[in-house]
């Protein structure tokens, strides 16, 4: 016999740019390529100890303001050559 568990689970529906305030949904072509960080500053951080530092951005506003550091490699390159 098989039991099953009932269990609610949250999907991210939308995401907003942090900068530009752009709303991207699933749906949307640049959906992929939209840029999301979160993680939580260690000891002696510059953010402060322990707090959640998270970011969401379009890709128009990754390239506008990330774009001179961004290492952008042709995709038929292999996987190892891209680190370099």
């Amino acid at each position: 016999m098989i039991e099953y568990t009932t269990r609610t689970i949250s999907v991210i529906s939308a995401c907003i740019c942090n900068r530009c305030q752009r709303r991207l949904t699933p749906d949307d072509l640049d959906w992929q390529e939209r840029l999301s960080v979160s993680y939580k500053a260690g000891y002696s951080s510059v953010f402060g100890d322990g707090n959640i530092i998270s970011l969401d951005l379009c890709p128009q506003c990754v390239a506008e303001v990330l774009g001179p550091w961004l290492q952008i490699s042709d995709a038929s390159e292999p996987l190892d050559q891209l680190s370099n």
